[in-house]
């Protein structure tokens, strides 16, 4: 199975304002140029402009596309204004050399994985038995009667959360949505 975080994925600043940050051309020369500590692992060409992926998973948008010139990053005060400001707060620690933080806690990450894991599973047809076993282990499943089970509980939950996830539930993880 590929690698998600290697797929040559670019979002718009509007969908996923937390990953990336809207940048444009400064009004004289008050901005900054994305300097080589920027450290851009993947680019795409636009009519428009010049979306990057640095290190670390955000990405820009340089509006015109000139990642040279004095820029300034874009913060719409309507829609997602905290999710646009934690953007550009990241890019601002990765310019200066440091690492963006986790948004979401071990437990959480590992609550999505699973959740993932029960979608694939429920949508080629295992039953909830079959993805309780396969997430949690025989030995978890065969502990207790299986209808009054808590693991049975959390199968379906997780079912529950993948299919919501695809549903476009996703698009929370992203910051583009309201909650």
């Amino acid at each position: 199975m590929a690698d998600a975080s290697a797929a040559q994925v670019f979002w718009c600043p509007e969908t996923a304002p937390t990953s990336v940050v809207w940048l444009r051309p400064s009004a004289g020369s008050s901005g900054l140029p994305l300097s080589s500590s920027a450290d851009v692992i993947a680019q795409r060409r636009t009519v428009e402009g010049l979306h990057l992926r640095l290190r670390g998973g955000l990405q820009v948008y340089v509006e015109g596309g000139d990642p040279s010139a004095p820029l300034a990053a874009m913060i719409p005060i309507a829609g997602s204004f905290s999710a646009a400001l934690k953007g550009a707060r990241d890019l601002d620690r990765i310019l200066s050399g440091g690492v963006i933080s986790e948004d979401l806690t071990l437990q959480q990450q590992v609550r999505l994985r699973r959740s993932l894991i029960a979608l694939d599973a429920v949508q080629a047809q295992a039953t909830y038995r079959q993805i309780a076993v396969q997430i949690f282990g025989p030995e978890a499943v065969a502990r207790y009667d299986w209808r009054t089970s808590s693991i049975r509980d959390a199968a379906i939950r997780l079912v529950r959360t993948g299919r919501a996830m695809a549903d476009g539930g996703y698009m929370r993880l992203l910051g583009g949505a309201s909650s």
